[in-house]
């Protein structure tokens, strides 16, 4: 299993994109962000915002962790829309409830990691490798 040793050769100052319809969650994965070193975070409440934020800042944001349920589009949808906009997008999807119907398409279109509801740090520094090689 890859782990936070795995990190050290990534760049710690990238820009993570965090979604997630719920405050608390954005709150709770923006902390253990920072406690594997990634100080520099994006947040959006929506899937809508999310698309705004990062056709705006794409060339700043190396990272885009989505949760499935979100607010106005959900991650599914902002998953391929980002994907239209830039084919190279790294994207880690975090749900609570896996539809495989729903994530096979997303892992043969370039999606990065999947991560189930709850997770751990070690879980989430995994993903950021994939994420980042």
């Amino acid at each position: 299993m890859l782990s936070r040793e795995s990190l050290e050769q990534v760049d710690r100052n990238k820009c993570i994109l965090v979604v997630d319809g719920q405050r608390e969650n954005r709150l709770r994965l923006g902390n253990k962000l920072k406690n594997l070193g990634f100080p520099v975070q994006l947040f959006a409440s929506d899937g809508a915002e999310a698309l705004q934020m990062y056709q705006a800042f794409h060339k700043d944001i190396s990272v885009v962790i989505i949760d499935h349920r979100l607010p106005h589009m959900d991650g599914e949808k902002l998953f391929w829309n980002i994907k239209q906009f830039d084919p190279k997008a790294s994207i880690i999807f975090c749900s609570i409830d896996l539809e495989w119907e729903v994530i096979d398409p997303m892992l043969g279109s370039g999606l990065k990691a999947l991560l189930v509801k709850p997770f751990e740090e070690e879980k989430l520094a995994s993903a950021l490798v994939a994420a980042f090689n």
